[in-house]
């Protein structure tokens, strides 16, 4: 399947690309990853999400070299509901093979999981690009 990407956002540390033909939504993180990035990133992809009404979102940190945990908190409690209530209802996190990423990763999916009492069926990390879009194209019925 060729892809049919439309580009909506850029910055020197994120890109935001939809898919038009699995209407799935990229945000690809580059750079070291502040707080402050984190939120100007998420922030753009909100929009995104509300504009597109996308339910699907991979976010890829793999080119991400550091820790980016001081941003979970306010992922799951403040970024988090606004994208559920504009319609986001997966994720995979695609993280970076340097350890301090991959540790936020995986505390992020824990906490996002807890606060929405759900399964792996709907957020999910995984360590390449290809093993996330495989993931979404094969639960991409499910509610």
């Amino acid at each position: 399947m060729v892809k049919v990407t439309q580009t909506f956002y850029e910055s020197d540390f994120a890109v935001i690309t939809g898919d038009s033909q699995t209407e799935v939504l990229y945000i690809t993180w580059s750079g070291p990853i502040l707080l402050e990035t984190a939120k100007a990133g998420l922030q753009e992809a909100l929009k995104v999400i509300r504009f597109t009404k996308s339910e699907k979102l991979i976010s890829d940190s793999s080119q991400v070299d550091n820790s980016w945990a001081a941003s979970n908190a306010w992922i799951v409690n403040y970024w988090q509901p606004l994208a559920v209530k504009a319609g986001l209802r997966k994720v995979a996190f695609v993280t970076s093979p340097h350890l301090l990423t991959r540790l936020s990763m995986e505390n992020l999916q824990s906490k996002l999981m807890r606060q929405r009492n759900t399964s792996t069926e709907y957020i999910q990390v995984f360590y390449s690009l290809e093993e996330a879009e495989i993931w979404m194209e094969e639960t991409k019925d499910d509610r």
